[in-house]
């Protein structure tokens, strides 16, 4: 099976208007709460053309069949990516919910229920022609519709996605097992966000508005094991922003938006994707959404390190500061640059995070590690960013919190500098999914290097 490089694709993210626009707000939900996602998984059975079926093969862990309907009987892995219901935080285990709760310090969790759709290409179109991911999920609703909603855990009304009572379905996410770009409109590990797109689903006789939506095409492997899934970039949108807020290896070349630095960014953060190291979130995202812990900073101090102020500048004088591990305590430090061209260019600073990785019992670690012996964890130690520009958290315009460029707008900060490089061969016994290119370092170029 071959894996590709995750394509984050265009993304509508409902801001909504009012007065005052805070970031810690969130981009179309509040970062806050407890939601329960409706996960509606989809086999597309290709009864017109079998030959265009990715994924026929059933010993998967979500194997494929030829019956039409609507089932729990899909993937085998759901439970381990999403936890039906929360407890303690002891007990918090799915890689979607842990990674949104350790990053929130428990104060976001998202639960989930699943449903399977096994719909066929005829009934979306009798002939067998191609259909778009909309085409394909109206499909599905449709036949949701028409036999009811039964899910695997038994959370079938209304009032199980509906956290403020407002009549809605808070989030639904769509998982597509075996879509291509020409049956289902996207290609394998792409999806998109979308608020009050496809707008209605039946419970119980009644159509209510889906409020937020993620599509994402998959495949039949086991999603619980990949930390920086797709479905976790586009949650995140709902939380940061549109596409404008694609960083920390989350970021394309097909985006509309203009791009701070020259090439692509990699980095860690929950807006990450398959050019990420780390999979666990960054101070950056902790300071939009106002993330702060409880236990390691009572004082809800925004940036701090071991209980002080740690967001400085020059003007700050000579600071000492203890810094525990980040992904714990949400310790890390920032430090204004002191000079710029004029007063409208944007402001930049450095970011300092302590990544305790193997001694923290998080979610924080390189995300190909696992399964992949030749992969090493990480080094416990000091990690480092730029941040340019977005750094405003509140404003009486959606523009000013949100603004609409300086995509990809972190960039690490390397122990060994910047460099060009060549490909200086390949080695083919590391990740299962591609060869692993052998790079050499060339010359130093501290503006445009990796």
């Amino acid at each position: 099976m071959k894996k590709l490089a995750f394509t984050i694709l265009v993304t509508c993210v409902c801001l909504f208007s009012r007065a005052q626009y805070n970031s810690s707000d969130g981009a179309g939900i509040q970062p806050t709460g407890t939601y329960r996602t409706l996960n509606i998984f989809i086999n597309i059975i290709y009864d017109v053309t079998p030959a265009s079926n990715p994924f026929p093969n059933n010993d998967a862990a979500w194997p494929y069949t030829t019956i039409e309907g609507v089932t729990t009987t899909g993937p085998t892995y759901f439970t381990d990516y999403i936890d039906v219901n929360y407890t303690t935080p002891s007990n918090v285990h799915g890689t979607q919910t842990r990674l949104f709760h350790e990053s929130s310090f428990g104060r976001l969790i998202i639960l989930g229920d699943m449903i399977v759709v096994n719909i066929k290409q005829s009934t979306i179109d009798p002939n067998g022609g191609s259909f778009t991911a909309d085409q394909l999920i109206t499909g599905c609703l449709d036949m949701i519709s028409r036999l009811g909603v039964n899910t695997a855990f038994g959370h079938n009304s209304i009032a199980d996605y509906d956290s403020n009572s407002d009549s809605k379905v808070d989030f639904v996410q769509y998982f597509c097992r075996n879509g291509t770009s020409t049956f289902g409109g996207y290609s394998y590990d792409t999806g998109y966000s979308n608020s009050y797109g496809l707008t209605q689903i039946d419970f119980n006789g009644t159509l209510h508005t889906i409020k937020i939506y993620t599509y994402q095409q998959v495949d039949v492997g086991d999603i619980s094991k990949r930390y920086k899934h797709i479905s976790i970039h586009e949650f995140a949108h709902n939380l940061f922003g549109n596409n404008s807020f694609h960083t920390s290896g989350g970021n394309h070349y097909k985006t509309s938006h203009i791009t701070t630095f020259m090439g692509l960014q990699g980095g860690w953060g929950l807006m990450g994707a398959a050019s990420s190291s780390l999979v666990s979130c960054n101070a950056f995202e902790r300071w939009r959404l106002n993330w702060t812990s409880a236990t390691y900073n009572p004082s809800g101090i925004r940036i701090q390190a071991n209980g002080i102020n740690a967001d400085i500048e020059k003007a700050s004088g000579a600071k000492t500061f203890y810094l525990r591990d980040f992904v714990s305590t949400g310790d890390a430090i920032r430090i204004k640059l002191p000079y710029k061209e004029n007063t409208e260019s944007s402001n930049q600073y450095i970011w300092l995070e302590n990544h305790q990785i193997n001694s923290n019992s998080k979610l924080d670690f390189f995300q190909y590690t696992v399964g992949n012996a030749c992969i090493p964890d990480g080094t416990a130690g000091i990690y480092a960013y730029y941040q340019v520009g977005k750094d405003v958290l509140s404003g009486s315009s959606s523009s000013s919190v949100w603004p609409p460029d300086e995509t990809d707008n972190l960039k690490v900060i390397s122990a060994e500098g910047n460099w060009d490089m060549i490909q200086d061969g390949t080695q083919n016994d590391c990740i299962p999914f591609a060869n692993r290119k052998v790079l050499k370092q060339t010359s130093e170029n501290p503006i445009s290097g990796n």
